[in-house]
Protein backbone atom coordinates (compact mmCIF):
# COMPACT_ATOMS: atom_id res chain seq x y z
CA UNK A 1 0.00 0.00 0.00
CA UNK A 2 1.12 3.80 -0.48
CA UNK A 3 0.35 7.28 0.27
CA UNK A 4 -0.95 7.32 -3.63
CA UNK A 5 -0.14 9.21 -6.70
CA UNK A 6 -1.99 12.23 -5.56
CA UNK A 7 -0.16 12.49 -2.44
CA UNK A 8 2.52 14.63 -3.15
CA UNK A 9 0.16 17.60 -4.93
CA UNK A 10 -2.59 17.27 -1.52
CA UNK A 11 0.79 17.50 0.92
CA UNK A 12 1.87 20.31 -1.54
CA UNK A 13 -1.84 22.25 -0.94
CA UNK A 14 -2.74 21.54 -4.79
CA UNK A 15 -6.38 20.61 -4.78
CA UNK A 16 -6.77 20.17 -1.43
CA UNK A 17 -10.72 20.18 -0.80
CA UNK A 18 -10.19 21.53 3.29
CA UNK A 19 -8.17 24.76 1.38
CA UNK A 20 -11.28 24.68 -0.96
CA UNK A 21 -13.91 24.20 1.44
CA UNK A 22 -12.86 26.20 4.76
CA UNK A 23 -14.61 29.42 4.27
CA UNK A 24 -17.90 27.87 3.44
CA UNK A 25 -20.39 27.99 6.25
CA UNK A 26 -21.11 24.55 5.21
CA UNK A 27 -18.55 22.19 4.20
CA UNK A 28 -20.67 19.20 3.51
CA UNK A 29 -19.32 17.05 6.97
CA UNK A 30 -20.35 19.35 9.09
CA UNK A 31 -21.81 23.23 9.88
CA UNK A 32 -19.48 25.97 11.01
CA UNK A 33 -19.86 27.72 14.39
CA UNK A 34 -16.57 29.25 14.77
CA UNK A 35 -14.74 31.61 12.85
CA UNK A 36 -11.68 33.01 14.43
CA UNK A 37 -7.94 34.93 13.33
CA UNK A 38 -6.58 31.02 13.14
CA UNK A 39 -9.72 28.63 12.33
CA UNK A 40 -12.67 27.44 11.67
CA UNK A 41 -14.76 25.08 13.82
CA UNK A 42 -17.51 22.59 12.56
CA UNK A 43 -20.19 20.39 14.26
CA UNK A 44 -19.76 17.46 12.07
CA UNK A 45 -22.78 15.79 11.30
CA UNK A 46 -21.33 12.34 11.77
CA UNK A 47 -22.72 10.58 15.23
CA UNK A 48 -19.19 9.67 16.92
CA UNK A 49 -20.23 11.75 20.37
CA UNK A 50 -22.08 14.34 21.07
CA UNK A 51 -20.05 17.71 20.30
CA UNK A 52 -18.12 16.15 17.77
CA UNK A 53 -16.12 19.22 15.67
CA UNK A 54 -13.29 19.46 13.68
CA UNK A 55 -10.92 22.65 13.99
CA UNK A 56 -9.72 23.49 10.30
CA UNK A 57 -6.43 25.71 9.89
CA UNK A 58 -7.41 28.16 7.75
CA UNK A 59 -4.34 30.33 6.57
CA UNK A 60 -2.01 29.41 4.09
CA UNK A 61 -1.81 25.46 3.07
CA UNK A 62 0.07 23.25 6.10
CA UNK A 63 -0.30 19.62 6.63
CA UNK A 64 1.51 19.58 10.27
CA UNK A 65 1.85 21.76 13.20
CA UNK A 66 5.64 22.30 13.19
CA UNK A 67 4.58 24.29 10.18
CA UNK A 68 3.39 27.11 11.49
CA UNK A 69 5.50 30.16 12.77
CA UNK A 70 4.98 30.55 16.77
CA UNK A 71 2.42 33.15 16.57
CA UNK A 72 -0.10 31.28 14.25
CA UNK A 73 0.64 27.58 16.38
CA UNK A 74 0.07 29.47 19.55
CA UNK A 75 -2.98 31.38 18.05
CA UNK A 76 -4.41 28.35 16.23
CA UNK A 77 -3.96 26.03 20.01
CA UNK A 78 -5.45 29.31 21.62
CA UNK A 79 -8.56 29.16 19.60
CA UNK A 80 -8.94 25.15 19.86
CA UNK A 81 -8.46 25.47 23.43
CA UNK A 82 -11.38 27.98 23.22
CA UNK A 83 -14.04 26.08 21.53
CA UNK A 84 -13.01 23.07 23.53
CA UNK A 85 -13.80 24.78 26.69
CA UNK A 86 -17.03 25.58 24.97
CA UNK A 87 -17.81 22.49 24.13
CA UNK A 88 -17.21 21.05 27.34
CA UNK A 89 -19.44 23.04 29.14
CA UNK A 90 -22.21 22.15 26.64
CA UNK A 91 -22.05 18.67 26.54
CA UNK A 92 -20.67 18.05 29.49
CA UNK A 93 -17.64 16.38 28.49
CA UNK A 94 -15.61 14.35 31.30
CA UNK A 95 -12.45 14.01 29.26
CA UNK A 96 -11.69 16.04 25.82
CA UNK A 97 -9.71 13.72 23.14
CA UNK A 98 -8.14 15.36 20.28
CA UNK A 99 -6.75 13.80 16.99
CA UNK A 100 -4.47 15.50 14.68
CA UNK A 101 -4.36 12.99 11.67
CA UNK A 102 -4.20 14.02 8.10
CA UNK A 103 -3.75 10.85 6.79
CA UNK A 104 -6.66 11.33 4.11
CA UNK A 105 -6.40 14.59 3.79
CA UNK A 106 -2.76 16.86 4.67
CA UNK A 107 -4.18 20.05 5.85
CA UNK A 108 -3.91 20.85 9.89
CA UNK A 109 -6.82 20.23 11.44
CA UNK A 110 -7.98 18.83 15.00
CA UNK A 111 -10.97 16.05 15.78
CA UNK A 112 -12.07 17.83 19.18
CA UNK A 113 -13.80 14.81 20.31
CA UNK A 114 -15.82 15.58 24.00
CA UNK A 115 -15.88 12.25 25.82
CA UNK A 116 -19.13 12.23 28.05
CA UNK A 117 -19.99 10.87 31.26
CA UNK A 118 -21.95 8.13 30.42
CA UNK A 119 -19.29 7.01 27.95
CA UNK A 120 -19.19 2.89 27.30
CA UNK A 121 -15.28 3.01 27.05
CA UNK A 122 -14.14 5.92 29.28
CA UNK A 123 -10.52 4.67 29.65
CA UNK A 124 -10.31 3.48 25.99
CA UNK A 125 -9.13 5.02 23.06
CA UNK A 126 -12.36 6.09 20.97
CA UNK A 127 -13.32 3.37 18.64
CA UNK A 128 -14.40 5.29 15.11
CA UNK A 129 -16.97 3.95 13.16
CA UNK A 130 -16.09 1.45 10.58
CA UNK A 131 -17.28 3.76 7.83
CA UNK A 132 -15.73 6.99 9.54
CA UNK A 133 -13.26 7.42 6.39
CA UNK A 134 -15.91 7.15 3.77
CA UNK A 135 -17.52 10.12 2.22
CA UNK A 136 -21.16 8.82 2.98
CA UNK A 137 -19.80 8.18 6.62
CA UNK A 138 -21.52 6.39 9.25
CA UNK A 139 -24.95 7.25 11.51
CA UNK A 140 -25.60 11.37 11.08
CA UNK A 141 -27.28 13.32 14.02
CA UNK A 142 -30.97 15.11 13.15
CA UNK A 143 -29.95 18.11 10.84
CA UNK A 144 -32.27 19.65 12.80
CA UNK A 145 -30.51 18.95 16.08
CA UNK A 146 -26.98 20.08 14.60
CA UNK A 147 -28.37 23.18 13.76
CA UNK A 148 -29.14 23.63 17.26
CA UNK A 149 -26.14 23.00 18.87
CA UNK A 150 -24.39 24.69 15.72
CA UNK A 151 -26.63 27.97 17.54
CA UNK A 152 -25.86 27.09 21.11
CA UNK A 153 -22.25 27.06 20.29
CA UNK A 154 -22.53 30.55 18.18
CA UNK A 155 -24.15 32.22 20.98
CA UNK A 156 -21.54 31.25 23.74
CA UNK A 157 -18.57 31.56 21.44
CA UNK A 158 -17.47 35.58 20.26
CA UNK A 159 -17.75 35.87 16.68
CA UNK A 160 -15.48 38.10 14.37
CA UNK A 161 -17.15 40.65 12.09
CA UNK A 162 -17.84 39.77 8.69
CA UNK A 163 -14.69 39.22 6.29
Amino acid sequence: MSWGRDWPDLKAGRRCPICRDVDRDDNGYGLRYFRGKWMSAFLQREKVVPGYSVAYWHGRHVSEPWELRDDELSGYFGEVNLVSRTLAGLFGSAKMNYQILGNVVPHLHVHILPRGQSDTRPRAPLVWPPAADSSDGGERIREIDLMRHVTELRDQLPQPPPR
